[in-house]
């Protein structure tokens, strides 16, 4: 599977990867807690399905680092811990 390019782009394609309980803690738990609990599980998906590890990914980094300029993406785990951070807001935003 081809990166995403664009922060949106991730966060639609995530949707249908976080499981029940991985959408329960994002609607439940603190921001900085969602992050370091989903680190190694759906931060791992992310990084795994997403092709984050490889530079394809350059352009997803590039359009999280302009629009979330607080997580710098400077690789897979800041890339993943941004768009955790992304599906957070977005979890409580369709609340």
């Amino acid at each position: 599977m081809t990166p995403p390019t664009t922060l949106e782009e991730a966060v639609s394609r995530a949707r249908t990867l976080v499981s029940a309980d991985d959408k329960d803690a994002l609607r439940t738990l603190s921001l900085a807690e969602a992050g370091w609990r989903l680190h190694m599980t759906l931060g791992h998906q992310l990084r795994g399905e997403f092709g984050l590890w490889t530079e394809g990914a350059e352009a997803l980094f590039n359009d999280i680092n302009a629009k979330m300029p607080h997580r710098l993406a400077v690789d897979g785990d800041t890339a993943s811990a941004a768009l955790i951070d992304a599906l957070w807001h977005d979890a409580r935003s369709r609340a």
